[in-house]
Order: structure tokens, then C-alpha cells, then sequence
């Protein structure tokens, strides 16, 4: 998800830890492949990218460690799907008994960002799915409008030549193409529509072919 999207549903979790956890400052999510994807806006610059390298460089642990003048406590999920993992920052390390009494709100916070992501995933797939099926019909309207516009070959046989000279002008517009010829070589019949008056139609180069 990105980080608009999850301004609103972290941001309110920031107040509720700090009531928890004394001291407490900021907030920093990184996502499972260690991608910064939100943290709150006054968190002075240069700090999440650090943890970041810490968790890139597997020098990230459990225990309290400073990052430009913070001690940063990095917490992961308990229970949740999601393998992320939450800095909190804070002027001095937080007491363990703050940070235990805080799990049920971190995981919560994981928890929220785990269904909000399944969420946002099912709604991109059925927008793909949506567009598939338009771009489908979109597709199969043309071929029966193309199929109904020639019906007078199969209604008006006594038509003839006209029918089929209608056949060619529509397949040649709704393909979108220069010129559309149709041979019948065992008919003797030879039927071009051009779509434009400088194309020229190399027909004995086609019937080579």
C-alpha cells in the first residue's frame, strides 16, 4: 500500500502508543522486503532510511539500538500474516513492561494494515478483472456489428456483389485499415476497399502469395 493510503489508518495509532509507551516520539512501518511505507511527518530526516539499512544489512535486533540521537525499538507481528516490522523511536529506550503492555495495539496496527491490503488487492483485481471484460465486449461488439451491418449477404443473396463489397468497406473500418481486398480466385472475383485515396493496393504481389 502506499503511504497515502496508510496516513490515515496509522496515524491515529501514534497517540495511543504514546499513552502506552512514555517518552515515545515516532513511528516508522516497513513493509516484509523492508520498504519504508509510512512513518509520521515530523520525524526528522534520514532516520527511517537508517533503520532501513540496519534491516537490509541484518544488523536490526530486538533490542534498543540509536539512530541519530533516538533509541529505536523495532516490534513484529505476533499473530498477524503480515511479516512487517514497526520502529518505534523514542529520547530513551522504552521500559519493557510499556512495550508489553502495547502488544495488543501493535498488533492491532498490523492487523489493520494486513485486511486493508488484502482489501486493496481484491479491489485491483476486480478492476482488472472489470477492465478485461469491457476491453472483451468491446471486442465482440465489433465483430457483430460487423457480422449485423453484412446480414443482407445471408437476408438479400440476390444483392450479390453489393453485399460482399459492404463486407469488405466494414471489415476494412472496424479493423482500422488502410485497404481491405477480398480474392476469390475460382469466382473470378476481386473486391478492394481503400480507406484512403493515396494507398495502393499491390494485388499481384498479394496473389503470389
Amino acid at each position: 500500500m502506499k503511504p497515502a493510503q496508510l496516513e490515515p489508518l496509522l496515524q491515529p495509532f501514534l497517540p495511543l502508543l504514546q499513552a502506552n509507551c512514555a517518552g515515545l516520539e515516532h513511528l516508522v512501518y516497513f513493509d516484509a522486503k523492508h520498504v519504508i511505507c509510512w512513518h509520521d511527518a515530523a520525524l526528522p530526516p534520514g532516520v527511517a532510511g537508517s533503520i532501513q539499512l540496519r534491516l537490509l544489512n541484518k544488523s536490526a535486533t530486538p533490542k534498543p539500538f540509536e539512530v541519530s540521537g533516538l533509541q529505536a525499538q523495532l516490534v513484529s507481528p505476533a499473530n498477524s500474516q503480515s511479516p512487517g516490522h514497526l520502529a518505534l523511536l523514542s529520547s530513551n529506550p522504552i521500559p519493557a513492561a510499556e512495550l508489553k503492555n502495547s502488544e495488543d495495539l501493535v498488533e492491532l496496527l498490523f492487523n489493520t494494515v494486513e485486511v486493508s491490503g488484502q482489501y486493496m488487492d481484491e479491489t485491483l483485481q476486480q478492476e482488472r478483472e472489470i477492465n478485461d471484460l469491457a476491453a472483451e465486449l468491446a471486442g465482440r461488439y465489433e465483430e457483430l456489428n460487423l457480422v449485423y451491418s453484412s446480414e443482407s449477404t445471408r437476408l438479400l443473396p440476390s444483392l450479390g456483389r453489393n453485399a460482399l463489397e459492404e463486407i469488405v468497406n466494414n471489415a476494412g473500418t472496424f479493423m482500422d485499415v488502410d485497404a481491405a481486398t477480398l480474392l476469390f480466385p475460382e469466382k473470378g472475383l476481386e473486391l478492394t476497399h481503400v480507406h484512403h485515396e493515396d494507398v495502393e493496393v499491390p494485388l499481384s504481389a498479394v496473389m503470389e502469395k
